[in-house]
């Protein structure tokens, strides 16, 4: 099940139309991505979020990655 909205409903992730037709209500695009596109226009929703994601990543693509000394290193993983 999956909750969403405001007030919170609950639906099921077997019926699309319902579970889209609820994300939709809600802004979803535009609250999480900043796309303003029609929710019927999945491309250009698509399109604008991929562009909009592309820019926030390139912004760190300088980033230096830091070492924590050997003994704040976190442990391997199981």
């Amino acid at each position: 099940m999956i909750a969403i909205g405001d007030p919170v409903r609950v639906h099921p992730p077997a019926d699309p139309a319902t579970l889209g037709e609820a994300v939709r209500s809600t802004g979803f695009a535009r609250l999480a991505f900043g796309v303003d596109a029609a929710w019927e226009d999945r491309i250009t929703r698509y399109e604008q979020a991929a562009e909009i994601r592309s820019e926030e990543f390139a912004a760190h693509a300088n980033d230096v990655l830091l070492t924590p000394p050997d003994d704040q290193a976190a442990p391997p993983p199981p």
